[in-house]
């Protein structure tokens, strides 16, 4: 008896129990019959909150007229009815939970059981009474009448009791087949329950049973259930067989009312997983299937915030793991395979003291730790029901916290509060907090979830492809720059942030009619035309006969065939054009093929998805060319180890989003415009800081040489590289691995930058399918050397740089090209030139930097010589830095063989010097003495020649110094690497300055060569600030900046400014007048027109002054 009454009060815990007693039946049955109220939230009941205005003979008391009644509702109603239910709502229930000791028990006693409600239940929740009131009175009232059943009967039974003897005393016996199997299988179950609950169908209709559950009772594991409801006509109602009843309110089985459902097996019973189907009319295609997988947290209540807080997050966390656990299990069914937008519901029972943003915050985090397991099954929406207290002494609050990720890159969390509308009677979603309002906020609690829109679907398939909807690439970028803008924040944080809402404006671009690109206002993926038939007649003679031959099929509309070539090829033109007027860039998602693959290699800058190919014919297509099967996907043939490894792509990212976020990063080094200003950032890396990383002679990774490494004696410790902290970003990393290329900021200025790499490398050469005795090659590849591929990668980074308008810095570290026969077939040398063709037409200024022992040798001094391009290039280096045509081995080789250091020897040691003499004047000396000398005399030279050739070569290394760099003109200047960040810090702002005050002042004026223009500027500075020396970058660059701005502009610039635009202009018409005299009268008609009268005069009188001197040199002449 304790048992059951503590099962009830345990399983009826979110319900008002209003009494519970207990009855003793014949046959040591033992039952617990008890009368609840359904809460606000249960799809069984509305609240209306008009007054009724019932008599006392309506049998409601005083009380009742005063207050707000309620009545018993299916969850079938209208649920937008609102006041306009009937008056006289009842959300009463009465139950019974009685065990028997075995199905034959049951059978006997199951007449006496349904006579065991006795509690009466009245209008007011609160008057019930238990003094044996006949069950009859309770439905034959008026008042009840035409209302549905209330009464519910729960069935203990266990399940080693039924046997093959409860068929001989069963009213309808129950098949042998089905006895054999009941303990294993629960069809088998609910077939002999069926039979048993549909002979007492009729005596249950009468006595208004609403529904019969059976609790089968099994050894060390959880109860089944069998619930058959009297709205089905006792059928057994399968979604909810092994729920408990009572608590299936809670896991809002109602809201799935759109879909057909079919529950799955589960191995852990506190989760209840259905296979969804969207319903649909007659005859259409379901295209809509989904799991709903909803649990239960049940516990004690939880005072303290943190005890609380800890709770929820911890079982919160191992919940969701079970439930993925069994997500997983079953998608290894074939229905998954259709499955898409998966719902997982948690209702946490307990009511917790936190605060609710605390939880978002968790779940959020959560989300994120178990994103990729949650996209891999398809988990995009879930929802987490709790109840909270602000305070420990607080109200319950009854919250809802919704987490939807429909497009994968995008995590919308949305904060509800379930309130009581008091006009409506509903409890509705009402947005927590001042955010936006969520897409749920002011509708019922019981609102049923939507079905897939045709958005969704199309998603779905893009997204089972591997890629991203086209639509959702709007809202993908404005994430992006929203995390961009964040992370920059936290570099800046006394930075404003910008409206995220207004972070980025995007306008749908269609081709109209006429062709012409315009802009489109419209729903997502909709287009809206009009069609109209159109029928031809002809007038044909009726004895004509008519045959007709087809010789071609044009077809009424375009199609797939020559014209689709044509198209791409004008594609193609224009994406070639894009790339020298307009940054371009290629997201990779999915694949690219054919024409699309050549669209990518046009734009130059590629970024691939992982799971993405670029190829020119499909995998299928080849191996029916090849005529076996060669290639299993599309991935062998342009994968990223392909197509990354070959630099077609210049980066590889994980999806979709991460590229965006990519793309826009690479975006925010480009002037916005062409011919722009650079996007240049405060930065809060001092310029003024001396350089920590120190390049040596052993070799290292270069990237440290330029963003820097964490310490080798302290990994807490960072040693500053060149660049500003964080902004190196390399690109083509996977492709010729001998030079290192990308993108960084040198104070806040967006600079390229490329690198030489000191270690060796490996290449590894895939072998290719199709070859039968193809294998992979692994080739080595030394450091500081160019190579074919690194030359083409140097050619091709400058070239995109170029496009970019970025300075460029290159720290030049090569001995010089490789030039094997393996090398020079594979066109070392076209690529060598190719250096050259892009350093001559660079636009921007172009440092050639030589760190600390680094060395430029030969033919790599001549591809990156300042000489290519005197107007942008200059070239530096640090002291300990060296260059020239030889290595010092190799000069000494030639230059200083072995006889010439012999005869160094013989002209400097006095040792060699002495025995020479006795060889060469001591005429006396036998032979054996004479052999003696030369012998010792060899040895000296052994033992001075390593001596003399290390000298040799210190000697040949002296003329590689930068100092007779600097005395043979060859470089700019020395420059320490530890101050080499703040040299050319304002070097690059002085050069950038004077480009573009050279572009604003003699871009209208007749061509003046490069070095007039320097001398010219020159001669500006030391007229108006003679105390500036024009060596010193730092002043002369912000003079040079003061001359951008006209309000800042001094007035001697100013005047030349004038003069030369004058000038040009004179010099300009005297030029058109000359090489058109016949136009010169016509032109002073028209131009004194446009004079004053004091101009009109005074040009008369140079006229007069003219004529005048022109009479005096006639009359000279003559």
């Amino acid at each position: 008896m304790a048992a059951l009454e503590v099962y009830v009060r345990r399983a009826f815990t979110a319900y008002d129990m209003n009494c519970l007693q207990h009855h003793d039946l014949l046959g040591n049955l033992i039952a617990v019959e008890y009368q609840f109220t359904l809460p606000n939230t249960h799809p069984s009941r509305l609240r209306c909150t008009h007054r009724r205005t019932l008599s006392k003979a309506d049998g409601f008391n005083n009380a009742a007229l005063r207050g707000q009644t309620s009545r018993v509702r299916s969850s079938g109603d209208d649920e937008t009815l609102g006041l306009d239910l009937p008056d006289s709502p009842n959300c009463q229930r009465l139950g019974i939970l009685v065990a028997v000791n075995s199905f034959e028990e049951l059978t006997q006693s199951f007449n006496v059981i349904l006579q065991q409600f006795t509690l009466l239940v009245t209008s007011d929740s609160g008057d019930f009474e238990g003094k044996n009131h006949s069950n009859s009175n309770l439905f034959q009232s008026e008042d009840f009448t035409h209302k549905e059943p209330i009464l519910i009967l729960n069935v203990a039974i266990r399940a080693e009791t039924i046997s093959s003897s409860t068929s001989a005393s069963s009213t309808t016996p129950a098949p042998s087949n089905i006895i054999a199997s009941l303990k294993t299988d629960d069809n088998a179950m609910s077939d002999l329950f069926q039979n048993f609950v549909y002979s007492k169908k009729q005596i249950m209709f009468e006595k208004g049973i609403r529904r019969v559950t059976f609790m089968l009772l099994e050894k060390r594991s959880f109860p089944k259930y069998f619930t058959f409801r009297a709205r089905d006509k006792f059928m057994e109602d399968k979604i909810y067989r092994h729920l408990e009843p009572a608590i299936s309110f809670q896991l809002e089985i109602t809201r799935m009312k759109n879909f057909t459902l079919t529950p799955i097996a589960t191995s852990n019973r506190r989760m209840h997983l259905y296979l969804g189907s969207a319903k649909t009319n007659k005859g259409v295609e379901v295209n809509d299937y989904r799991f709903f997988l909803r649990s239960l947290v049940r516990h004690q209540d939880l005072i303290s915030k943190e005890a609380s807080f800890e709770y929820m997050r911890n079982e919160g966390e191992r919940v969701l793991l079970e439930a993925l656990d069994e997500l997983e299990v079953a998608f290894s069914t074939p229905e998954a395979k259709r499955s898409d937008c998966n719902h997982i519901f948690l209702n946490f029972v307990p009511c917790v003291t936190l605060d609710p943003q605390k939880v978002v915050d968790t779940v959020r985090d959560i989300v994120v730790r178990y994103g990729l397991r949650l996209w891999k099954l398809r988990v995009l929406q879930a929802e987490l029901k709790y109840m909270i207290r602000l305070t420990p002494s607080g109200l319950p609050v009854s919250m809802r916290l919704t987490v939807s990720n429909e497009s994968g890159y995008y995590l919308d969390v949305h904060l509800y509060q379930e309130i009581l509308d008091d006009i409506t009677g509903q409890v509705k979603f009402i947005t927590w907090g001042s955010g936006r309002s969520g897409p749920l906020h002011g509708l019922p609690v019981s609102t049923p979830y939507q079905t897939k829109d045709h958005m969704q679907s199309k998603r779905y398939l893009a997204q089972k492809m591997g890629t991203t909807y086209v639509f959702d690439y709007p809202e993908m970028f404005r994430q992006a720059l929203i995390k961009l803008w964040r992370e920059y924040k936290i570099d800046h944080p006394d930075f404003d942030e910008p409206n995220l809402v207004e972070l980025l404006h995007c306008t749908e671009l269609v081709v109209d009619e006429k062709g012409h690109l315009v802009e489109m206002n419209r729903l997502p993926g909709w287009v809206s035309y009009y069609s109209s038939n159109i029928e031809d007649f002809y007038d044909l003679g009726h004895n004509s006969i008519f045959r007709y031959k087809i010789v071609d099929v044009i077809g009424r509309e375009d199609s797939l065939g020559v014209e689709n070539l044509k198209g791409s090829g004008m594609i193609a033109g224009e994406t070639s054009d894009a790339y020298n007027e307009v940054w371009t860039c290629s997201l990779v998602s999915c694949r690219s093929v054919g024409i699309g693959a050549y669209l990518v290699r046009l734009g130059q800058r590629v970024i691939q998805v992982e799971n993405s190919s670029i190829i020119l014919t499909g995998a299928m297509a080849l191996n029916k060319v090849l005529g076996r099967e060669v290639y299993t996907s599309n991935n062998q043939l342009g994968g990223i180890q392909i197509m990354y490894n070959n630099g077609v792509s210049h980066t590889t990212v994980h999806n979709d989003f991460e590229g965006v976020y990519t793309l826009l990063k690479w975006l925010s080094y480009v002037p916005d415009v062409r011919g722009g200003l650079l996007p240049v950032l405060p930065s809060i890396d001092p310029v003024d800081r001396e350089i920590e990383f120190c390049p040596t002679k052993n070799p290292y990774d270069p990237r440290w040489m330029l963003e820097g490494r964490k310490s080798m004696n302290d990994v807490t410790k960072w040693e500053n590289g060149f660049f500003d902290v964080g902004s190196w970003v390399e690109i083509m990393s996977g492709w010729a691995k001998t030079v290192v290329c990308g993108r960084a900021r040198l104070g806040g200025i967006p600079c390229a930058a490329i690198a030489v790499e000191t270690r060796s490398v490996e290449v590894e050469i895939p072998a290719d399918p199709a070859t039968l005795d193809s294998e992979t090659k692994v080739v080595n590849q030394a450091g500081q050397v160019w190579y074919p591929d690194s030359a083409y990668k140097t050619a091709q980074a400058i070239k995109d740089f170029n496009r970019e308008e970025l300075p460029l810095f290159i720290f030049a570290n090569w001995r010089g090209f490789s030039g094997g026969m393996k090398d020079m077939y594979e066109q070392v040398l076209k690529f060598g030139a190719y250096i050259v063709d892009g350093l001559r037409e660079y636009k921007q200024p172009v440092f050639v930097y030589l760190p600390p022992h680094a060395e430029l040798r030969g033919g790599a001094w001549v591809v990156v010589d300042p000489a290519i391009n005197v107007r942008h290039m200059e070239m530096y280096a640090d002291p300990e830095s060296r260059g020239g045509v030889l290595e010092p081995e190799g000069t000494v080789e030639i230059k200083y063989r072995f006889k010439d250091l012999q005869n160094t020897i013989h002209r400097l040691d006095t040792v060699a010097q002495c025995l020479l003499k006795q060889l060469h004047t001591n005429e006396k000396l036998t032979e054996d003495e004479k052999k003696n000398l030369q012998q010792e005399l060899k040895r000296r030279e052994e033992h001075l020649l390593p001596i003399y050739h290390t000298v040799a070569v210190q000697f040949v290394d002296l003329h590689d110094t930068a100092g007779r760099m600097c005395a043979k003109n060859v470089i700019s200047g020395a420059v320490q690497w530890k101050t080499a960040r703040l040299k050319f810090y304002w070097r690059l702002r002085r050069r950038l300055a004077e480009d573009r005050l050279r572009a604003n002042i003699w871009k209208d004026t007749e061509k003046i060569s490069d070095s007039e223009q320097s001398a010219m500027l020159r001669a500006w500075l030391s007229s108006d600030k003679k105390e500036l020396s024009y060596e010193n970058d730092m002043e002369v660059a912000q003079w040079l900046e003061r001359q951008l701005v006209p309000e800042t502009r001094s007035t001697i610039v100013e005047e030349r400014v004038k003069l030369l635009k004058r000038n040009n202009v004179k010099s300009k018409i005297t030029e058109i007048l000359t090489a058109n005299p016949e136009l010169l009268m016509d032109s002073m008609i028209e131009m004194t027109q446009h004079l004053s009268s004091a101009q009109c005069v005074e040009l008369s009188k140079v006229i007069a002054n003219l004529r005048s001197h022109n009479n005096i040199n006639r009359t000279n002449s003559l």
